[in-house]
Order: C-alpha cells, then structure tokens, then sequence
C-alpha cells in the first residue's frame, strides 16, 4: 500500500501517478486516474474502518470480561467460582487444561494464535485468572500459579503502551505473597 499517492494532472494525456517517492510511476489516462484515486481513498478509509471495529472488538471483549470477573468474585460457593473460572478460560483465552497444567514458555507461545491487537489484552485477561485462581488453590499449586500470573503481568507491563498502577500493584501483591510462601 502506498504510503502517499501523487497525482499530476495535465491537459494532455496520460496522467502521471507516483506512488510513494519512490521511483515508481504509473502513466494512465485521466478518466483511470480518477477512478485509481477514488479506489486507493475508499480503501484507505475501509482500512481505518477494519482498525476501528477491531479496537472496539477488544474494548468490548474486555470489558465483558472485567464484568464477567465481578461477577464471579461476588458468588460466594468455592465450586461455583472453580466452574465459573472454568468457563471464563475457554471463553477468553482457551482451554482449562492446557493453561492450568503447561508451562509459562509454553503459555507464552499459545498466545501467537491471537492477533497481535489481542494478545497483550488476552494474556491479562490470563493473567488475571491465575490471580484470581490462586484464591482457590493453595500449597505449591498456589505458588506456582503465582508465578504464572507475574510473569504474564511482568511481560504485558513491559510491553504494553498503557501504563496500569492497577496492574504494578497486583504485581506487588503477588510477589509478597510469593515472598511469603516462600519462608
């Protein structure tokens, strides 16, 4: 996709196109030319419509899922939130199993399936279930998924645009609660 389109217009034809400025150059007519301009504007303008409907995607699926952790932080039944949790994994970021049993590396690299738009905000979203998991667990599986929850938060930290107080607190938290299973 050019990153800029000129056209030049003269009274005889062809009509010169240069596409970027670069080298290249397009002779057409000046009837084509206009239609070429008119189909490189509408696609721009579908491009930025795509971006749009992708970002508001992602806010809501966001926001369904802050709304979906409220509520499951309300109920009080332990198995009720061990299923909701369950729920909440396949319907977000995938599979229970898998995110439960593998390993960070391995954790990581499943989020390549995403588009890159998605994935910091999916790998909070796992983030957050671990965090939230860990209330219902205890012992080494506590520990462990801990682990798994910080270094999901460390890495979206480092990488994402947005700077959350919110998510360097429960960073925090996390690494006291890991310090303190610990001694």
């Amino acid at each position: 996709m050019p990153q800029a389109l000129y056209g030049v217009i003269y009274a005889e034809e062809p009509c010169l196109i240069r596409l970027d400025e670069s080298a290249h150059e397009i002779r057409l007519p000046v009837c084509m030319f206009l239609d070429f301009f008119v189909y490189i504007c509408n696609r721009q303008i579908n491009q930025t419509d795509e971006t749009m409907l992708e970002r508001d995607y992602i806010m809501r699926l966001v926001r369904e899922f802050a709304e979906a952790l409220e509520l499951l932080l309300n109920k009080k039944d332990r198995d009720t939130q061990r299923e909701e949790i369950r729920t909440m994994y396949t319907r977000y970021v995938g599979p229970y199993e898998f995110y439960h049993t593998a390993a960070v590396e391995d954790v990581m690299q499943s989020f390549e399936q995403y588009p890159e738009e998605e994935r910091l905000n999916r790998m909070e979203m796992l983030a957050e279930l671990y965090y939230v998991e860990t209330s219902l667990v205890s012992g080494p599986v506590r520990e462990m998924m801990l682990g798994k929850a910080l270094a999901i938060f460390d890495f979206v930290d480092s990488h994402d645009r947005t700077y959350s107080l919110t998510r360097i607190e429960k960073m925090g938290e996390i690494r006291r609660e890991i310090k303190k299973l610990r001694s």
